[in-house]
C-alpha cells in the first residue's frame, strides 16, 4: 500500500519560506495590485515549487464574501465618459445600447453604475481619481473614446478597469465585437446567396478602430478564392461619392460591404452608377441598424453583450482584489449574427430576423 500524499502547503508555510506575512501571500496569490510584481511573481513561483493549489471551494466562499462585503459598502461602478458632452448615449443608439446594457448587467451585481465625465470643463484626471476613491468605487469602465488612439491620462492603479472596443490604446482588459469572424461570416452568407465578388469600402477610422480585423479576415479571404474575384478593398480617409464611382467603375463588385451609417448614402450611390440595390449589385452593413425600419442585410452587432462583458471583467477583478493595469490584459470577443434584409437577393442558408 503506498504511502498517502502529503498535505498541500498552507499559505502560513509559503509566507515562511518566502519570509513574507500570511496576508501578503495571500494577496500575492490573488495577484492584488498592493503587492509589488515582482513579489507576485516569486510568490506565485514558490507555491507552485511547494505544491500549492486553491481550494475551489474555499475561494468560491471567500469570493462570495468578499462582494457581499463590498456591495454593502461600495454600491458603485464608474462609467468613463470620454466624449465632448455628458450624456452622449442620448443621442447615440450605439453609446444607448452600451450603456443600459451596462447598467443592467451591474445591477445584477448589486451595483449602480454611475456616469463620470472625464472631459467635463474644470474637471482633471487627478480630480476625478479622488472623486472616485473618496466614494469607496474601486470599479471603472470606460466607454471607448470619440477618436481611436485616444490617450487616457488617468490613474488607474487603485481601480479594476476594463474598456469597450480598441479606441483607447492602454493595456486594459477590454470587451469588443468579433469583428475578423463577423467578416467571414459577411463572406460565407454572401457566397450562399450567389455573389462571387464582393468588395469592401471603409473609411480609415473605421479601420483602425477595428484594428484593421475587419480588413484583414477579407483580405485573407481574398487569397482562398480566384485571382478574378478579387476587388481591391477599398480604404480612404474619407469616403466620397466620386472615390466610390471610380472604384466601382473600374472593379464592379457584384455586392458591396461596408459600415453604418453611411448605408443609405452608398444605396443612393450604387442608384446613380446604374446598379440599383439588390437587382444589379447587392449591399451588406457591418453594423445592421437596429432601429424600426431598417432592413438592411449584414451583421447585427451584439452590443448589449459585449458591454455586459466588460461589467464582468470589472466585477471579477473586484473579488480577486486586481487593480491597476493588468501584466495581461484579457479580450472578450463577442460574435454579432447575420440578418436577412431586403439588399441582398433572396435564398441561402440564412437566419433571419
Amino acid at each position: 500500500m503506498s504511502p498517502a500524499p502529503p498535505p498541500p502547503p498552507t499559505l502560513r508555510a509559503i509566507a515562511a519560506r518566502a519570509r513574507l506575512s500570511v496576508a501578503a501571500v495571500s494577496l500575492a496569490l490573488r495577484q492584488h495590485a498592493s503587492i509589488p510584481l515582482r513579489t507576485r511573481l516569486r510568490v506565485q513561483r514558490l507555491a507552485a515549487k511547494m505544491g500549492y493549489q486553491i481550494d475551489p471551494e474555499v475561494a468560491k466562499l471567500m469570493a462570495y464574501l468578499r462582494r457581499r462585503r463590498r456591495v454593502r459598502t461600495t454600491s458603485a461602478l464608474a462609467l468613463i465618459n470620454l466624449y465632448a458632452d455628458a450624456t452622449p448615449w442620448r443621442r447615440n443608439p450605439f453609446l444607448r445600447r452600451l450603456h443600459d446594457a451596462a447598467t443592467q448587467r451591474a445591477a445584477q451585481f448589486g451595483y449602480q453604475l454611475v456616469d463620470c465625465w472625464l472631459t467635463e470643463p474644470g474637471m482633471t484626471p487627478a480630480r476625478m481619481r479622488d472623486i472616485l476613491l473618496a466614494r469607496g468605487i474601486e470599479g471603472v469602465i470606460l466607454m471607448g473614446a470619440p477618436q481611436w488612439s485616444a490617450a487616457l491620462d488617468f490613474d488607474l492603479s487603485r481601480f479594476a478597469a476594463a474598456a469597450v472596443g480598441y479606441s483607447l490604446r492602454l493595456p486594459l482588459h477590454r470587451a469588443c465585437q468579433h469583428q475578423y469572424q463577423e467578416m467571414f461570416t459577411t463572406l460565407r452568407h454572401l457566397e450562399r446567396l450567389g455573389y462571387r465578388q464582393p468588395g469592401l469600402m471603409l473609411t480609415d477610422d473605421a479601420d483602425q478602430r477595428t484594428l484593421h480585423h475587419w480588413s484583414a479576415a477579407f483580405l485573407s479571404w481574398q487569397q482562398t478564392v480566384p485571382r478574378k474575384q478579387r476587388v481591391p478593398f477599398l480604404r480612404a480617409p474619407r469616403l466620397d461619392a466620386p472615390t466610390f464611382q471610380r472604384w466601382f467603375a473600374t472593379h464592379r463588385p457584384d455586392v458591396v460591404i461596408a459600415q453604418s451609417p453611411a448605408a443609405p448614402v452608398i444605396r443612393g450611390w450604387l442608384q446613380e452608377a446604374g446598379a440599383p440595390v439588390p437587382a444589379a449589385c447587392g449591399f451588406a452593413d457591418l453594423d445592421v441598424d437596429p432601429t424600426p425600419g431598417s432592413n438592411c442585410s449584414g451583421i447585427r452587432q451584439n452590443y448589449e453583450q459585449v458591454a455586459a462583458a466588460a461589467v464582468d471583467l470589472v466585477v471579477a477583478q473586484i473579488l480577486r482584489n486586481e487593480h491597476g493595469l493588468p501584466t495581461f490584459p484579457k479580450v472578450v470577443l463577442i460574435e454579432g449574427e447575420w440578418v436577412d434584409g431586403d439588399t441582398t437577393r433572396a435564398g441561402g442558408e440564412t437566419r433571419g430576423r
